[in-house]
């Protein structure tokens, strides 16, 4: 069409085709032997195009530049389209994620046996494993207050597992060239005295000889004085965890470096640097200076750049905040993140401890990095088979073990497994030749005392089979040592010491020699804060043999953790020959 009729169409004058044309933003399509211009179809759609874009406000030059460049903009227009389809699918994914999670936080139901004795025990946890294939289980809340499950998002202190990652950057500054760990510390530190003697590996390693003496000394006569301010000793086992903490977060302030030198030149090196393995705070703390002093950055801001921003630890931070809380009993324990500067402070979930353990498997850290002859370096202890730690901190206590095949195995436990009332719960195997077991006290330490006020049969499917009917007198068993250690059979009177029980006149037809039964015997607590300790053991015969089955008394809340885990594992193997590995602690801690 010529450009009279061309203008009609889109509603603009000649002059404005022709200036148009003039400036290059819109050519005709042709220009006929006599000079007329000719515009077709396209040329309408170019149109439409330049009065939108005058409508929006646009200058005739940024026009012609949106024009030239229209198929950038269009695929910038299809990348956004693309962008927001993703962005709705990630929404979708996250959604099935937090449903997937809230599954996995429900308590997950294995044996009868295992599920009775962690209600038993009022136990509360979260374990992550590969032992049989990757899985992840709970048991009750992260936080009753908050009414939070576990999760594999759940956060929690690391405690002294911080130790592992001061260690990596040691070691990846190592790598960058900015230092080396067969350096002396004198190179760093040359006020100390023992510097010339100490290797940077021997902080590692902690055989470097020096002590926490001074920080233990200068603590000690403030406690004590807090002590008797509070009558420390005259509160509740709970209660006085409650202060420990709270006095504990004035203790662990971060220490300068002229106080951490002090402490270095405090004591002799306490044996030859290398000779062995001594856990002391001031070994890491020396650790986290150095690396201050030759990045000039804090070690909160080194952790980020060389470990959790790479990784992709978003949950994970020195000093940041937990959601899982601590309790002694049913007490919650208030949390202090005390940053005593890299040995604890660090804050992490299932998720991204996984990512932290994974990458250390890729890059063969333990091989490389640790002495196979080492009893503890890098912030793990050195079994034969595994690496492990164990931390109890806030009185959260975390478990983890990397196998040398690979296996990992993660676990988070936040409650004190302390059965109601303070009782103490003891389950007694046996496989009876003819029913009939004893129940006796072996041997007491001064000041304890034993009250047996419960004794109930169960089969091995935790269906209770009896419940023996309580004397008069309260109790089946009930005795007091107030001397030297013995045994109860020395002093007792009248055998009050042991009791008798027959599972065949009690079960009649229903009782099968050496089928599984278990028994299950429940004492009063007395006073938690006693270190007080018995042994209480069960006898019967099995195959003409008589055998016997000892359960050690521990009246102390720092024997929980080893008691249930002591008594959840021996009759879980009764029951089944192969248990779950999560339940086998590792041997070493700090």
């Amino acid at each position: 069409m010529q450009i009279s009729e061309f203008a009609r169409l889109c509603g603009v004058s000649v002059r404005t085709l022709q200036y148009y044309d003039s400036v290059g933003i819109l050519k005709p399509t042709e220009v006929s032997e006599k000079g007329y211009r000719l515009y077709d179809e396209d040329s309408v759609s170019d149109m439409r195009k330049i009065l939108r874009y005058k409508r929006l406000g646009f200058s005739l030059n940024a026009i012609s530049k949106l024009i030239s460049d229209e198929d950038g903009v269009r695929h910038r227009v299809d990348l956004l389209a693309q962008k927001r389809k993703l962005t709705q699918e990630i929404k979708r994914l996250t959604a099935v994620v937090e449903n997937i999670d809230r599954e996995l936080a429900k308590p997950v139901k294995i044996d009868n046996w295992f599920d009775k004795i962690n209600r038993d025990y009022n136990h509360s946890s979260c374990h992550y494993t590969t032992a049989h294939g990757e899985d992840f289980v709970t048991y009750d809340k992260a936080d009753y207050e908050n009414d939070l499950d576990f999760t594999t998002s759940s956060r929690f202190p690391l405690g002294s597992l911080t130790t592992q990652f001061t260690a990596y950057c040691i070691i990846r500054f190592q790598e960058l060239g900015l230092l080396r760990t067969v350096d002396n510390i004198g190179k760093y530190f040359p006020e100390i005295i023992c510097g010339d003697k100490v290797t940077i590996h021997q902080l590692l390693n902690m055989t470097s000889g020096l002590s926490d003496d001074y920080f233990q000394q200068k603590c000690s006569e403030d406690w004590n004085n807090y002590c008797e301010k509070v009558s420390y000793n005259d509160l509740p086992y709970e209660v006085q965890i409650c202060h420990y903490h709270k006095y504990n977060k004035g203790y662990c302030k971060p220490q300068s470096i002229s106080e951490i030198i002090k402490a270095a030149n405090f004591t002799p090196l306490k044996f030859v640097p290398g000779e062995k393995f001594d856990w002391a705070n001031i070994n890491y703390l020396l650790l986290r200076i150095i690396l201050e002093k030759i990045s000039q950055k804090s070690l909160k801001e080194i952790m980020d750049d060389h470990i959790f921003t790479p990784l992709e630890m978003d949950n994970t931070a020195l000093y940041g905040c937990p959601n899982v809380a601590g309790y002694i009993d049913k007490t919650r324990i208030k949390y202090y993140n005390d940053i005593y500067g890299g040995t604890t402070g660090v804050v992490s979930t299932v998720n991204d401890m996984i990512k932290w353990y994974n990458f250390l498997i890729k890059e063969d850290f333990f091989t490389k990095h640790i002495p196979a002859d080492a009893e503890f370096s890098c912030g793990w202890y050195n079994n034969e088979e595994d690496y492990a730690f164990i931390c109890d901190y806030n009185e959260i206590r975390t478990e983890v073990e990397v196998g040398n095949d690979g296996e990992l195995s993660l676990s988070v436990m936040n409650r004190q497994p302390i059965p109601d009332g303070h009782a103490i719960v003891m389950y007694y195997p046996i496989e009876c030749d003819d029913g009939y077991f004893k129940l006796e006290i072996w041997h007491m330490l001064p000041n304890s005392e034993i009250k047996v006020n419960s004794i109930k049969i169960f089969d091995e499917y935790a269906n209770e089979l009896y419940s023996a009917e309580v004397p008069e007198s309260g109790y089946f068993i009930s005795l007091r040592n107030d001397g030297e250690k013995r045994h109860a059979e020395e002093f007792a009177e009248n055998g009050t010491y042991y009791y008798e029980i027959n599972l065949a006149e009690i079960l009649k037809n229903e009782f099968k020699p050496l089928k599984k039964y278990i028994v299950e015997v429940k004492l009063d607590g007395t006073e938690y804060s006693a270190y007080t300790h018995a042994r209480l053991g069960m006898v019967y015969k099995r195959k003409n043999e008589w055998i016997s089955v000892p359960c050690d008394i521990s009246y102390n809340y720092d024997c929980a953790y080893d008691v249930f885990i002591s008594l959840l594992a021996n009759t879980m193997n009764f029951l089944n020959d192969k248990f779950y590995e999560f339940v086998d602690a590792p041997q070493n801690e700090e």
